[in-house]
């Protein structure tokens, strides 16, 4: 977190297949969705690209951060991954790679709902005090490392929540592609986990 807060992190831009990355990150709480009940989900846009540059340590980081952050809150319901982008501007001479923008969407259904505290999550120490609910789910410093992690790869993250329907993260990176690169169709299709 100090190396964070300070700015001395490094990130890295390398090809890596986005799909792939989102589906692992789901199978790795598909146990913990069964057991806790929950519908686990990620849809990826059929126009997002297959093979995108940017750091996915960073990206996976992020998005377990926001995932193991909703269990803590999800009673019952559902948690879903949704993954969009914006192409850009050609980011070479030979316009061979274009700047992409992928957008990624977190919503927990039916979540316990706190609107008081949405406006200092991402805010740093405040949310460390004695409360038996602090304890319990702890100080929020992953949405804190989210932010930060957020900013340093061009983007942003933001949160809204509604009484009686849940709370959405949204959050953005910036990467880039090759240009003719696009989603297989099987892309578009649903990776879910069902609770029992």
């Amino acid at each position: 977190m100090s190396k964070i807060e300070a700015g001395k992190i490094e990130i890295e831009s390398a090809p890596f297949g986005l799909n792939k990355a989102v589906e692992e990150v789901i199978a790795f709480f598909q146990p913990r969705a069964r057991g806790a009940g929950l519908l686990l989900a990620a849809d990826i846009d059929p126009d997002v690209p297959v093979i995108v540059n940017a750091d996915e340590a960073r990206l996976r980081q992020i998005m377990t951060n926001l995932i193991g952050n909703a269990f803590k809150f999800t009673e019952r319901g559902s948690i879903r991954i949704h993954v969009s982008c914006l192409r850009g501007a050609p980011v070479s001479l030979r316009e061979t790679r274009r700047e992409l923008r992928l957008f990624f969407r977190r919503r927990r259904h039916r979540d316990r709902h706190f609107p008081d505290k949405l406006p200092h999550l991402f805010k740093p120490f405040s949310q460390v005090d004695n409360s038996a609910e602090r304890r319990r789910s702890g100080t929020g410093l992953g949405l804190i490392i989210s932010r930060r992690l957020c900013e340093f790869m061009g983007g942003s993250i933001s949160v809204d929540s509604t009484p009686g329907e849940g709370t959405t993260f949204r959050f953005s990176v910036l990467a880039d592609y090759e240009v003719g690169d696009t989603s297989l169709p099987f892309i578009a299709r649903s990776i879910q986990s069902q609770g029992a």
